[in-house]
């Protein structure tokens, strides 16, 4: 669900009058999303009425699922970010990266912006552009493959008459070692967890499914802390357990996501993968 086609359900931003316009810090331009028969659309109004012009791009890609969407749009076979983004708890409001009060669709969408949010995408080889890619090719969504490898590759080497002589071509990634199965993650190194054990990411996730209860999360904690050498229970009693992640991973300001909106600076409550005491938000 990092991406995904647009439809009613997978945009959660409204369409409906009234709560489908962005304001600006420019009182003479304003951002309308559409929803119509042949799609959805982000439409730039700029001027005094009636003496307006517009500009009108198509919501071709939805990223994002959990703490806001940006959306993206082809122009050829360039991608490129719309302006404007939902979050939740704001809404509509300033995508990263654009000026408030400025009318631009020009933020281009990099490889590297894709690694996290899709299976894959085609680049077009081309030394001066870099948000080139083949429409047609593109694998929306994390799939399978992300992290066990090509099935294509797997299905011609079992057809083989030689694949007992070839290598295998499905990846398991918990036979990796252990910086490879880091990789496609947020990275631990910081933590004097991940630095006194061999913890992964699988210590902690379940990676074949959605996991959102910090409860149940932090009950992986115990697994390798012994709540009774801690001195937690005689200090602080019953009321930590189970608070392992408020504490030790707390939601924080994003540094990196930021919009922009109307003279304010929106960041969403991020949780950071680095494990450690955190005082100055009062943690035990």
């Amino acid at each position: 669900m990092t991406s995904t086609l647009p439809t009613r359900a997978s945009i959660q931003g409204r369409f409906d009058p009234g709560e489908n316009v962005l304001r600006t810090a420019n009182p003479h331009l304003y951002f309308r999303m559409d929803s119509t028969a042949t799609g959805f659309y982000e439409t730039a109004v700029q001027g005094r009425a009636p003496d307006t012009s517009t500009r009108r791009e198509r919501i071709d890609v939805v990223t994002g699922v959990r703490k806001g969407q940006s959306y993206l749009y082809w122009r050829g076979d360039r991608l490129y970010q719309h302006p404007v983004s939902h979050w939740a708890g704001f809404g509509w409001t300033n995508s990263p990266g654009y000026r408030d009060g400025v009318l631009n669709f020009d933020r281009p969408i990099y490889p590297r912006c894709l690694e996290c949010h899709s299976s894959g995408f085609q680049s077009v080889a081309d030394s001066n552009v870099l948000n080139r890619y083949q429409p047609g090719a593109a694998l929306l969504g994390i799939t399978c493959e992300v992290c066990h490898g090509s099935g294509r590759d797997h299905v011609a080497r079992e057809r083989s008459l030689l694949s007992r002589l070839r290598g295998r071509a499905i990846v398991n990634p918990a036979r990796l070692p252990r910086a490879r199965q880091l990789d496609a993650c947020a990275l631990l190194e910081r933590s004097a967890c991940f630095r006194s054990s061999q913890m992964t990411c699988a210590t902690c996730h379940d990676v074949h499914r959605e996991q959102r209860d910090v409860v149940a999360l932090s009950v992986r904690c115990l697994t390798c802390h012994n709540p009774q050498s801690s001195g937690f229970p005689a200090r602080h009693g019953d009321r930590v357990m189970g608070r392992c992640m408020d504490c030790h991973m707390p939601l924080q300001p994003s540094q990196i996501l930021v919009s922009n909106s109307l003279g304010h600076q929106l960041r969403p409550q991020v949780r950071s993968h680095w494990i450690k005491v955190y005082p100055e938000l009062g943690s035990p």
